[in-house]
C-alpha cells in the first residue's frame, strides 16, 4: 500500500554529510539535502517535477538509496 509521508527530518550531523556526499554526485544543495532526509527514514522512493534532478538520479542508481519519480509518470489515464 503506498503511504503518504508527512515525516519532518530535523537536519542532524550525519544527514548533513550524507547530503555533502551527494553533492559529489552533482546534485546540489536542497537537493542533495532532501534526498540525504529520505535516506535518513527509509524512504524508498522520492518525488520530484525536477527534470534535472531525475536525469542526475539515473546516473547514480546505484549510489542513492531511494529511486526518484515523476509523479506525473505514476498517474495513469482514466
Amino acid at each position: 500500500m503506498t503511504q503518504y509521508a508527512g515525516l519532518h527530518v530535523p537536519v542532524m550531523e550525519s544527514i548533513a554529510s550524507r547530503a555533502f556526499r551527494i553533492e559529489s554526485l552533482s546534485i546540489t544543495g536542497f537537493d542533495a539535502l532532501h534526498i540525504a532526509a529520505a535516506e535518513a527514514v527509509g524512504c524508498d522512493h522520492l518525488l520530484t517535477t525536477d527534470d534535472r534532478l531525475l536525469k542526475k538520479s539515473k546516473r547514480h542508481l546505484g549510489e542513492l538509496m531511494v529511486t526518484l519519480h515523476n509523479p506525473l509518470d505514476l498517474i495513469s489515464p482514466p
